[in-house]
């Protein structure tokens, strides 16, 4: 439970899911986040005896509501980036900025497919080679390209 507890803490966003079909639940005793990172969620609105009026009810076996619940994820996730007071990101490394373009170029390309409908072999390449342009710039990756490009750079005394 400490965990969980300190999971929380640390997110973002924090989803609270509760069952719908559960008797005991009612619009009085819910427990909603004051901290201004959670969001409140029902599911089982499929089976539901009831629905309440203030928060987001859903049905994950159905579908219904999930667009709604995307969106608010989305909003809530958006307001956390406009409210950042430093939200500039410098990249001063410019093998950094090369794997960086690579990579949205990469991950361009696999929604194209996306939007394409083409195969998923397709598109699992293009995000494996956006994968690997993302840990080229953590070290996760070395190729010699890499390592002669680092060591061109650095003076290596004798």
């Amino acid at each position: 439970m400490q965990r969980s507890h300190n999971k929380i803490k640390e997110a973002d966003i924090v989803l609270s899911i509760e069952d719908l079909s559960n008797s005991s639940i009612n619009n009085e005793n819910v427990n909603i986040f004051t901290n201004g990172k959670g969001i409140k969620i029902f599911n089982k609105l499929d089976i539901a005896k009831f629905e309440p009026k203030r928060e987001i009810c859903i049905s994950a076996k159905t579908g219904k509501n999930m667009d709604i619940l995307s969106s608010l994820v989305v909003e809530k996730a958006k307001s956390l980036i406009y409210n950042e007071t430093n939200s500039e990101v410098y990249i001063t490394n410019e093998r950094h900025y090369a794997c960086l373009l690579k990579s949205c170029e990469y991950l361009v390309n696999a929604r194209q497919l996306i939007i394409d409908d083409k195969g998923n072999e397709l598109i699992s390449f293009e995000l494996r080679e956006a994968m690997g342009a993302l840990n080229e710039i953590i070290g996760k990756t070395t190729n010699s390209d890499i390592l002669n490009n680092i060591f061109a750079k650095f003076c290596i005394g004798k």
